[in-house]
């Protein structure tokens, strides 16, 4: 008789299986391709070859290596290349930084900074900006925002400030014209109802005149200064030349002399620009009702109004030879230009030639002229109609303002014959006579880069008018610069007199 069997005691203290006890099998030969392994010995160890980590599948260190290898060289790639990146905008200038009280000895103020103090104006350049496109770089209530930010700021503001209030921010900006070498903080004043935004994203975000960089003139013409944004830009980036500033709206003009005052060189100047001297139709050719402040279009007075015209009298008949689809303002007064404008209406302001401004500044010629007049360029660049027989010595400079006056009297006995003519007919008459004999190749010749703004829209064939006083007459196309046609005057320009005017 077999007795009971007796377990066999493990000599690691557990105990074991029964020896007699039948071991199980692992086979399942109903699996086809299955080759059963040999169960494990409750002795034996794991072995490299044997174990698992994820999911009972082998593991090998060099099998991970290499499969980790691209990731491993996608993130080591990433750092070299974000140091680069750092360093390069490092190098640049556009990546964020801070001005300490000893590099503020290098930056230049322009403006009155807010009606800050020193110690106020190092303590906001100390704090995180930028200075280049799309950075924290216009300092205004309190904190430096980037552009978009300042728009809505401005929306913001334009909900709860009066309609003309003004307001102030800074612009930091190097590396980029005005401020090429040496850092510079820029003291503008906008009205947030207006355009003036716009204008100012316009020329520093995308660096509109920095075609100038290698030019350097003496004399400037800033024609449709605006509120004097570009003239701040030529006044930094020129400081020993000499600009003029013309502006014909009123409301303009006033922020044109806030953002200019404290610059020596600039002559600002409140009429409008034409082919003759007198007084013109100021209209508002804004096309928005939420946005005003550009598109001033400038008229000759109706030919029905009577001749005892000064300036500030208020019209309100349509005019001819516009675009009749542009809205006008509600409010129409004559003490606010921009108020009195649309296709309907207007004020009457005075009439300048670039012959007066010269006389009246006291130049004699003007090296850049920076021409946006809104469809004024169609008169003030026309030549007369003799123009192609009458291409003699135009070296000699004329003023366009006497030969005007004394051919007006000419006209004026011819029309003392006539009997039959009133005095609106009269003043019609000595407005075209001013028209006819209107030539502006004595400045013109003289001018060294154009940069004009054509309008198309709001009056006909200025393209035609412009490139027949440049283009067919030995000036050459520059550059396109935004909404500008840069050219050159061959005969007189950069590559004609390089060693009178362009260093300074």
């Amino acid at each position: 008789m077999e007795g009971p069997t007796t377990p066999v005691k493990s000599t690691h203290g557990t105990p074991s299986r029964s020896l007699s006890a039948p071991v199980k099998s692992t086979s399942t030969p109903n699996k086809p391709g299955y080759s059963p392994r040999p169960p494990l010995s409750p002795y034996s160890t794991p072995s490299s070859s044997s174990f698992s980590l994820f999911g009972g599948k082998p593991w090998r260190s060099w099998a991970w290596a290499a499969s980790s290898l691209p990731l491993l060289s996608f993130f080591a790639l990433a750092l070299l290349a974000g140091g680069l990146v750092n360093q390069l905008n490092s190098l640049a200038g556009v990546d964020i930084v801070t001005v300490s009280d000893a590099e503020m000895t290098r930056v230049r103020v322009v403006g009155d900074v807010c009606g800050l103090g020193p110690m106020e104006l190092r303590g906001i350049m100390a704090e995180a900006h930028g200075w280049r496109r799309d950075e924290p770089r216009y300092w205004h209530a309190g904190r430096w925002q980037t552009n978009v930010e300042l728009y809505f700021a401005m929306e913001a503001a334009r909900k709860r400030l009066p309609r003309d209030a003004m307001v102030c921010a800074m612009v930091a900006v190097h590396r980029q014209v005005p401020c090429l070498h040496a850092a510079c903080v820029i003291t503008v004043h906008l009205r947030p109802y207006y355009s003036d935004f716009s204008v100012l994203k316009q020329l520093v975000e995308m660096d509109e005149f920095g075609f100038i960089k290698h030019f350097r003139p003496r004399t400037v013409l800033d024609a449709g200064a605006n509120v004097g944004y570009a003239t701040l830009i030529f006044a930094t980036f020129f400081p020993n030349a000499t600009v003029v500033a013309i502006e014909a709206s009123e409301k303009n003009y006033e922020v044109l002399q806030r953002n200019t005052y404290r610059l020596p060189n600039v002559y600002a100047l409140h009429a409008g620009l034409f082919n003759h001297s007198g007084t013109v139709l100021l209209r508002n050719g804004t096309q928005t009702k939420t946005r005003e402040g550009w598109q001033y279009v400038v008229t000759p007075v109706p030919s029905s109004s009577s001749s005892d015209t000064k300036e500030g009298d208020t019209y309100e008949e349509p005019q001819e030879g516009v675009e009749s689809g542009v809205e006008s303002s509600s409010n129409s007064t004559s003490s606010r230009g921009e108020s009195t404008g649309g296709a309907e209406g207007g004020v009457t302001i005075r009439a300048v030639t670039v012959g007066d401004v010269l006389k009246q500044v006291g130049l004699t010629r003007f090296d850049f002229v920076k021409m946006d007049i809104e469809g004024s360029e169609a008169e003030v660049l026309a030549l007369p109609p003799d123009a192609a027989d009458a291409e003699g010595d135009l070296t000699a400079p004329r003023d366009p303002s006497s030969s005007s006056s004394s051919s007006s009297s000419d006209s004026d006995d011819s029309r003392s014959s006539s009997s039959a003519s009133s005095s609106g007919a009269s003043s019609t008459s000595a407005s075209s006579s001013d028209d006819a004999l209107y030539d502006p190749r004595p400045w013109l010749d003289e001018v060294r880069m154009l940069a004009v703004e054509v309008h198309d829209r709001m009056k006909p064939n200025c393209t035609v008018t412009v490139e027949a006083a440049t283009v067919a007459r030995q000036w050459r196309m520059l550059v396109r610069s935004g909404e500008y046609l840069v050219l050159e005057n061959e005969r007189g320009g950069i590559s004609g007199r390089r060693g009178a005017a362009s260093t300074e």
